[in-house]
């Protein structure tokens, strides 16, 4: 290596090497920030599933005593027939 170039590599070296670390450091971050949402949307999924379960089972619940109380089956009979009205406004 010639002076010219040592003077160069000096002259510039410092400026490349911040650079360098400011890119990485910024990748770092995104990286962490992008891990995080991920995270936070497991929790939320997590917390879903769980909600869906519970809901089922006392759907289930409530299926399987709707025989036996009336009460039960006057509101599940309500909530089953809007469901089974047909929605105007469709294929003719």
């Amino acid at each position: 290596m010639n002076e010219q170039r040592f003077q160069q590599v000096t002259k510039y070296g410092g400026v490349v090497l911040l650079l360098s670390l400011v890119g990485n450091l910024y990748f770092v971050l995104r990286n962490i920030e992008v891990h995080r949402d991920a995270a936070q949307w497991d929790r939320q999924a997590q917390v879903m599933t769980v909600k869906t379960q519970i809901m089922e089972t006392v759907l289930r619940e409530f299926n399987a005593r709707a025989g036996s109380d009336k009460n039960i089956a006057k509101i599940m009979a309500q909530r089953q027939a809007p469901v089974a009205q047909p929605t105007s406004g469709g294929r003719r």
